[in-house]
């Protein structure tokens, strides 16, 4: 009998559980409440070298509030992201819709960007199921 890996999910917060709570089944579920978005993404890049090691495809899919996201840090550390190749990282951004500086951090760190509808919570499901089929670092972002 072979055993089906979930993909891993990340929540930062725990308001991100009560939100995602019919969703959760489908995931391995992990929950990281660290004070800063830069440990919590330093966190789960530990993970996803470790399922790199183990040549896991799974993906790696972290949720953060966008309040968090103001400390230039995080993305001087997305930046082992790509230096690593971890292409099975997911990114889920949670909150208002962001400006467009936001966005092109990302494109310029060679993210795939996928938007959402911030009132739709099937809308950010889709965007997930979407972002775990591609074969790079992606990003979800609210319109």
């Amino acid at each position: 009998m072979m055993l089906v890996q979930k993909d891993r999910l990340i929540l930062t917060h725990e308001k991100q559980k009560e939100l995602l709570s019919d969703y959760l089944d489908s995931f391995c579920l992990c929950e990281l409440y660290e004070d800063d978005a830069c440990s919590q993404l330093l966190i789960a890049i530990g993970m996803l070298l470790e399922s790199k090691n183990n040549d896991s495809t799974n993906k790696t899919i972290i949720v953060f509030d966008e309040s968090k996201l103001t400390n230039e840090n995080f993305f001087k550390a997305l930046l082992l992201v790509e230096k690593y190749k971890l292409n099975n990282l997911l990114i889920v951004i949670k909150g208002e819709s962001l400006n467009k500086d936001f966005h092109h951090k990302f494109v310029q760190m060679n993210f795939k960007t996928i938007s959402y509808d911030i009132n739709n919570i099937e809308s950010l499901m889709m965007a997930i199921t979407f972002g775990k089929s591609l074969c790079l670092p992606t990003v979800i972002l609210p319109l």
